[in-house]
């Protein structure tokens, strides 16, 4: 059998005729139907980690990307910490204790840990010093000082887990 190819040469396309015998057409036919198959993978691969992303911006812009990290914060303090699990297929997150999680959870989506604030000592002197404010007042002035890294580094941790 002769099948016709286009072939790119520098001057256009020319047309050639290539005789194929049954297996040659068998090969031919899966490994289209491989390469298809694996591109049609890769594609939905590349959807499935861009709604990932998304989600994940969606979390990082929320409130509860800052509630996260204060609860990770004070979870810290005790040796503990707080994670997300991102679950894209229902476009939502929710936090976990990391208690809660156990060795044995086998997450439908992503589990991200949540980062903490640096603790310098400064907590104690802010709270507790000659002019102390508020614990929400600490947290915010901490999550304005440090908010965008901490966000690059979910998102860091998120392209780790490829």
């Amino acid at each position: 059998m002769k099948e016709l190819h286009s072939v790119q040469t520098s001057k256009g396309y020319i047309n050639i005729g290539i005789d194929l015998d049954a297996k040659s057409i068998q090969w031919l036919d899966k490994n289209k139907i491989f390469r298809t198959r694996q591109a049609a993978h890769q594609r939905r691969e590349r959807l499935e980690r861009k709604a990932m992303e998304d989600l994940l911006e969606q979390f990082l812009e929320s409130d509860d990307f800052k509630s996260g990290v204060i609860s990770a914060t004070r979870a810290s303090w005790g040796g503990s910490g707080y994670s997300v699990e991102l679950l894209p297929e229902t476009n939502t997150w929710r936090e976990l204790w990391n208690n809660q999680i156990g060795n044995k959870y086998d997450s439908p989506g992503v589990i991200l840990a949540l980062p903490t604030f640096t603790d310098d000592g400064t907590y104690q002197e802010a709270v507790n010093g000659e002019n102390p404010i508020s614990e929400e007042e600490y947290f915010d002035l901490c999550f304005a000082n440090e908010g965008e890294e901490l966000k690059q580094e979910v998102r860091d941790s998120l392209a780790a887990a490829a």
